[in-house]
C-alpha cells in the first residue's frame, strides 16, 4: 500500500526548490495550491533512507524558523550545506509549526488601546484635544469607530493628520476606517463648564480603553482637586493656574470637582462645659453612685478628659459616647 505525503507549498518550496526552477507565472498561479506525491519519492527526494541528510544553509534556517526553536539540532556543515543525522532531521521535521491561516478571522473588528485628553479649561467651556490609538483588525471592511458622546462640541478630527470621515448616530460620533493596522486619531472638541457658580464640577462621557490619561489646566488656584476614577493624581500650581495629571482607571466617565481650599486658622484652646447628674443608691455596706457627665466642647478639638472622685472610691466601669481606653491614677494633693 502506498502512503502519501501532504505538504503545504511553503514546506514544498523548501524541498523542492533544491531541485527545480519554479517560474515565476507558475508561483503566482500555485501561490496557495497544494502538492501531493507518493511517501516513497518523498524519500528518495530528501535520501531519508540514508544516515545523514544534506541541506543548505539558507533552507536549514528557513526550516529552523519555522520550527520556533532556541537551542539548534546538532549539525555540522560542509560545502556550504548542513548536514544533519536522520535522527535530528526527523525531530527538526516534527517541531515544525503549521503556517498561520491567513483567512483567520480576528476576535475584534477593532480595538481602541489608549486615549489621552488633554484639556483647558475656561468660564463656560473647557476645550480638549483626545487622541485615540486605534487598531483596526478586520480586513476589507468600513468600520465605525464610536469614540465622543454627541454631547460635545466636535470641532476637528483627523485619522492619521488626514481630515477624517465622522459620523454621528447611536449617541455617538463615529470615525469610518477602512485599512487595517494602528491608525492615531485626533480629535478638538468642547465641553461646557462653569467656574464662576456651582456646581463646581466637570463630567465627562469617554470609551472605556486600557490606558486612559488626563491633563486639566485650570484658571484656579488654592482648590482642591478630586478625581474618583483616577488611581494617580497630582496637581501643580503656575501662574496662578493650576494644571492636573492624572492616570484615569478604565471605564465610562470623568468627573472632575473642584473647591476652595480652607483657609489655616490658628488653633484655639478649647473651651469645656459640663453638666452632670448623680444617681446615689444606698446598699447594705456601701454607697453606690452612677454620675453621668454631658461635655460641651467649643472651639477646638480635645484628646482626653481627667475627672477627680474621692480617693476612698472605686471606679467600677466608664462608658459613653466617644470613650476610648480610659485609665486610673492616684495623685497626692
Amino acid at each position: 500500500m502506498n502512503r502519501y505525503f501532504t505538504s503545504s507549498i511553503f514546506i514544498a518550496l523548501f524541498v523542492c526548490g533544491l531541485f527545480y526552477n519554479v517560474s515565476p507565472a507558475q508561483e503566482s498561479r500555485d501561490k496557495d495550491s497544494q502538492l501531493t506525491i507518493p511517501w516513497d519519492e518523498f524519500k528518495k527526494l530528501l535520501n531519508l533512507e540514508a544516515d545523514q541528510i544534506v541541506l543548505p544553509l539558507e533552507t536549514f534556517q528557513k526550516l529552523l524558523a519555522q520550527t520556533g526553536a532556541i537551542i539548534p539540532p546538532v549539525y555540522s556543515v560542509s560545502g556550504g550545506n548542513v548536514i544533519l543525522s536522520r535522527t535530528e532531521f526527523r525531530k527538526l521535521v516534527d517541531q515544525m509549526k503549521p503556517p498561520a491561516d491567513p483567512d483567520a478571522r480576528p476576535p475584534f473588528d477593532y480595538l481602541i488601546t489608549r486615549a489621552v485628553y488633554s484639556g483647558k479649561m475656561g468660564k463656560q467651556t473647557t476645550t480638549f484635544t483626545g487622541t485615540f490609538t486605534v487598531h483596526v483588525l478586520k480586513k476589507d471592511a468600513y468600520l465605525r469607530i464610536p469614540l465622543l458622546p454627541q454631547n460635545v462640541a466636535l470641532e476637528d478630527i483627523r485619522a492619521d493628520r488626514e481630515k477624517a470621515l465622522v459620523v454621528s448616530e447611536n449617541g455617538y460620533h463615529q470615525v469610518v476606517l477602512s485599512r487595517t493596522g494602528e491608525h492615531t486619531i485626533t480629535a478638538s472638541f468642547s465641553q461646557r463648564s462653569e467656574l464662576d457658580r456651582g456646581p463646581h464640577r466637570m463630567d465627562l462621557t469617554i470609551q472605556r480603553t486600557p490606558i486612559t490619561i488626563l491633563s486639566l489646566d485650570m484658571p484656579l488656584k488654592e482648590i482642591d482637586v478630586e478625581i474618583p476614577q483616577a488611581q494617580q493624581m497630582s496637581s501643580t500650581v503656575r501662574d496662578n493656574r493650576t494644571f492636573v495629571s492624572a492616570v484615569i482607571a478604565p471605564g465610562n466617565n470623568i468627573s472632575v470637582q473642584w473647591r476652595k481650599k480652607l483657609a489655616v486658622t490658628e488653633k484655639i484652646p478649647a473651651k469645656l462645659y459640663s453638666e452632670v447628674y448623680h444617681l446615689i443608691s444606698i446598699d447594705d455596706d456601701a454607697l453606690r453612685i452612677s454620675s453621668d457627665i454631658n461635655y460641651n466642647i467649643l472651639h477646638s478639638e480635645v484628646d482626653a478628659v481627667r475627672l477627680a472622685i474621692p480617693a476612698n472610691m472605686n471606679v467600677l466601669s466608664v462608658t459613653g459616647d466617644g470613650v476610648g481606653e480610659w485609665s486610673e491614677t492616684t495623685r497626692q494633693e
